[in-house]
């Protein structure tokens, strides 16, 4: 059995941006398109060693079936059981995967919006020069996505947790911009995108996650946030929202989605049981 497969994810990966990338597969071609040199290179040694599954797709069908999906699926999940951060980095795929087919914002479920987003084409910033992958937004087929899907595949590692998502964003942003610390909450322009202030998406930090689940004095407005990040991956206690506890986060609840609020905080024992999903980050 093939115990360290350098495809792990990347097959999977290849073979959804494949699928996905509207181009007219010509007969014995490779299931994903790769267009430029450097794909080239980087095809050459993740196959050259030997040890890697290949699908290959040979008719001009666009949709895989549902057993094209569970081979590829199945030979990911029987070669890569040992990856200790499969579901995170199954995550991180398919998000970068769907944004660049589709466009629009994607969003962890963890996270409340509180108004409308003024732009197209961001990056959101967790701190100073560092970018989340759990808040961005693109038109289809951007560059820069495609880019990350490259470079998620070229430098795949699953032993650390992070590095096909927000270190890979990062990498990938420091390479099309010019970084430089945020002045007061303005958000710096890259090319044909922006990257947001911290403050749009997580003014409050994951070393501070459980202020969220405590009362304030003063509650903040969020006046320069268009959404906030609850920081679900770091609630390993399992804190949830209690009714009439007057918390920030009951108070959010309350506020901005009060259909929630309603039906869930009314049970015999008034709280919502917090929920695990790996694009909970």
């Amino acid at each position: 059995m093939l115990t360290k497969l350098q495809f792990s994810l990347s097959v999977t990966l290849l073979f959804a941006c494949g699928f996905l990338y509207q181009f007219t597969l010509k007969p014995s071609c490779l299931i994903c398109y790769l267009p430029s040199y450097k794909s080239q290179q980087g095809l050459e040694a993740l196959l050259g060693r030997g040890r890697s599954i290949v699908f290959l797709e040979t008719s001009e069908r666009m949709e895989p079936t549902p057993l094209v999906c569970c081979a590829v699926e199945s030979a990911a999940k029987i070669n890569s059981s040992t990856e200790r951060f499969w579901l995170h980095i199954s995550s991180d795929a398919s998000r970068l995967a769907f944004i660049w087919k589709y466009g629009g914002v994607y969003m962890d479920t963890d996270v409340i919006s509180i108004r409308p987003i003024p732009e197209d084409n961001f990056l959101a910033a967790q701190k100073s020069q560092f970018s989340s992958n759990g808040v961005f937004g693109f038109l289809p087929h951007h560059p820069f996505l495609w880019e990350c899907m490259e470079n998620f595949v070229e430098n795949y590692n699953p032993r650390i947790w992070g590095h096909q998502g927000p270190e890979l964003m990062t990498r990938l942003l420091r390479v099309w911009c010019k970084l430089r610390d945020f002045q007061e909450v303005s958000d710096l322009k890259c090319l044909n995108f922006s990257f947001l202030h911290p403050q749009r998406f997580y003014p409050i930090s994951f070393r501070a996650w459980r202020r969220y689940y405590e009362v304030w004095d003063t509650e903040p407005s969020f006046n320069d946030s268009y959404a906030l990040h609850l920081w679900n991956h770091m609630n390993q206690e399992g804190k949830a929202v209690v009714r009439g506890s007057n918390t920030l986060v009951e108070n959010l609840y309350r506020k901005h989605c009060p259909k929630t609020y309603k039906d869930l905080l009314q049970g015999p024992e008034g709280s919502v049981t917090r929920e695990q999903s790996p694009g909970n980050k």
